[in-house]
């Protein structure tokens, strides 16, 4: 064999050493840049809710208001029952339709700790980024109405913790404070709160009630959640996202296929979705269901539940 066959055969060893190297290491690189990406998602979440309680020590320790008020009601306080969502930051549009749009969605959580946060974009790390296409606040993206520049944001807040303390809370560590509700989608120059809650009565300021619907109100819903059935998926890194706590503590949370757990096991679990299929989503079938906190004759998703402490119990 000549010098050039050997040459060859050199170079063809060479090739099939980098190509195992390149199937070796591909993996190993793609796994730390999702590490890295949840190292800056949960310091960027951590600084988010340390804003929050931040503005609670200038706000007599109390947690910020997650259900959007209705400012033209005659009769305060007053809310509105079926608005998700928060113009980001509040003064970006300017709709016709809803003239108080701006004031109502200045003192919302994700406006009113801005002055913290100091930094809308923490909220929003890169996600699908969409835009309402019906509704009153479609009208927002007409060239009329945008008289600033649109924000978002994938990170919720946990309503439930409107008005109350950290005080009020059972287990300060284990209950969250803000998460992906809206899982990878954000919508543009908005941010829900999901959980949230229902507030039918004019006149009386809504809290969490630990035994029953808040206000103390006798029919309907006593929450609300904002999310879309086949959307957005929820395994933003491997087959989980990023939770913060109501003591600022920042942690990957694991949803998998959703809480399966029978029991008890329930109420321990941080994870709110009971069935999410392979891809993340809260799926169509068999539905958007949640592992629920019995309070009285109604019922909140067991992980948002300011009295839950847990640890398996079924009752505060």
């Amino acid at each position: 064999m000549n010098k050039k066959a050997f040459t060859l055969i050199e170079l063809l060893v060479v090739i099939a050493i980098i190509a195992i190297l390149a199937a070796i290491l591909f993996p190993v690189f793609a796994q730390a840049k999702v590490a890295a990406k949840r190292t800056q998602y949960l310091s960027q979440a951590k600084q988010s809710g340390t804003a929050i309680i931040i503005y609670m020590s200038d706000y007599d320790d109390l947690f910020p208001l997650g259900t959007v008020p209705d400012l033209t009601s005659a009769v305060q306080p007053a809310y509105r029952n079926a608005a998700n969502y928060t113009a980001t930051p509040a003064n970006w549009c300017n709709l016709s339709a809803q003239p108080t749009l701006q004031a109502e969605s200045a003192v919302m959580w994700v406006n009113a700790t801005e002055p913290y946060r100091k930094n809308y974009d923490m909220l929003n790390p890169g996600n699908d980024k969409r835009q309402f296409s019906s509704g009153t606040l479609a009208g927002c993206y007409a060239t009329a109405a945008r008289v600033g520049t649109p924000k978002g944001s994938n990170m919720t807040y946990n309503g439930f913790l409107q008005g109350l303390s950290q005080t009020n809370i059972v287990a300060v560590s284990s209950l969250t404070m803000i998460w992906p509700g809206m899982g990878t989608y954000t919508y543009e120059g908005f941010t829900a709160t999901s959980p949230r809650l229902n507030c039918p009565l004019a006149g009386v300021t809504c809290t969490f009630n630990g035994g029953g619907r808040p206000q103390g109100a006798t029919t309907g819903s006593a929450y609300n959640m904002a999310f879309e059935v086949d959307g957005p998926s929820y395994h933003a890194f491997g087959q989980g996202s990023v939770h913060v706590m109501a003591d600022t503590s920042a942690k990957l949370v694991n949803y998998g296929r959703g809480n399966n757990s029978a029991g008890n096991a329930r109420l321990i679990a941080q994870q709110p979705w009971q069935f999410l299929n392979e891809r993340g989503q809260v799926p169509s079938v068999p539905g958007a269901f949640i592992r629920g906190w019995i309070a009285g004759p109604t019922f909140y998703p067991a992980s948002f539940v300011p009295d839950n402490p847990f640890n398996g119990s079924t009752t505060p």
